[in-house]
This record gives structure tokens, sequence and C-alpha cells, in this order.
């Protein structure tokens, strides 16, 4: 028996582009609203489950705010962690996206540290940005919070 899925088909520029503005603009904003750095991401300590209530009064509503800020700024991370790298293969997603949003490090910086060519830099963080989006709703499930569906389909 063979399944197939609507919309499985990936546009890989548009899903680029939009991961691309996602990290460089949204997460910035989560970052800023849960009151976070880049920095503080390199060894989270995060627990977004201590929440569970809606609550009802202001204080709670923004403490309530403030832990799903977090969470979404600790999915982001994992999600960036949790993407392949395997020099022997030539895959190098996880550093790439790492060092350029996490590191915050500019493409010209990240292509030099990973001795790439322009060209060769510019696929791989393509490809990085695509898995990415894939592996997003994992971790926003895990974080127990909503983040954007990336993927751009055809």
């Amino acid at each position: 028996m063979e399944f197939t899925f609507e919309g499985t088909d990936q546009n890989k520029a548009e899903t680029a582009k939009k991961v691309r503005k996602f990290l460089e603009y949204d997460f910035q904003n989560y970052l800023n609203r849960a009151g976070m750095h880049r920095t503080d991401l390199s060894s989270p300590q995060l627990d977004p489950t201590g929440v569970s209530s809606h609550g009802g009064n202001s204080a709670e509503n923004k403490m309530f705010r403030l832990y799903d800020y977090q969470a979404k700024c600790l999915a982001v991370y994992q999600t960036i962690m949790d993407c392949e790298e395997n020099e022997n293969k030539g895959i190098r997603s996880k550093s790439i996206l790492k060092l350029r949003y996490l590191d915050d490090l500019s493409d010209s910086q990240v292509e030099a540290r990973l001795h790439l060519s322009g060209s060769r830099y510019r696929y791989k963080k393509n490809r990085a940005l695509c898995e990415f989006a894939d592996r997003l709703h994992k971790w926003a499930t895990i974080n127990d919070t909503n983040l954007p569906d990336l993927s751009v389909y055809k």
C-alpha cells in the first residue's frame, strides 16, 4: 500500500527565504520578549514545562507569555542543534545555522570559517534553512509552544 501526502513538495527557494526572515526578525523578537540574548542559548537551562495554566490574573498571563517566548527560543535553539552535521558527506547544516543565527556571524564570516566558496555556501545554507523548516514542528511540540510552519509548498 502506498501513501501520498498532499502539499509535501517543498518549494526550496521560497522556504529558505521564509526561514531566513524568521531567524533574522521573528527569532530576535522572541529573544527580546523573553528577556534573553543569543548567548543565553549556548547551554539553555530553560524549562518551559512549568506553566500549565493560562490563569486569570494579569501577572499570571504575563508570566505565561514570558515562559512561552522562552519556549519559542528554546525550540529554535534545539531545532538548529538537531540539524544534520556530517563532514564526511559534506553536510554542515548545524554549523551553518549555529554560526549564522546563534553566534550572529555574517555570511562571509561563516563562509570563511567553514572554508566554503560563496556559491557552495549559499547552496548549503539554503539546504540548512529548508532542513530547519522540516524540523521546527517537532521542537515546538516538545516545548509546548506554537511556531509557524515555515515550509512553502508548490
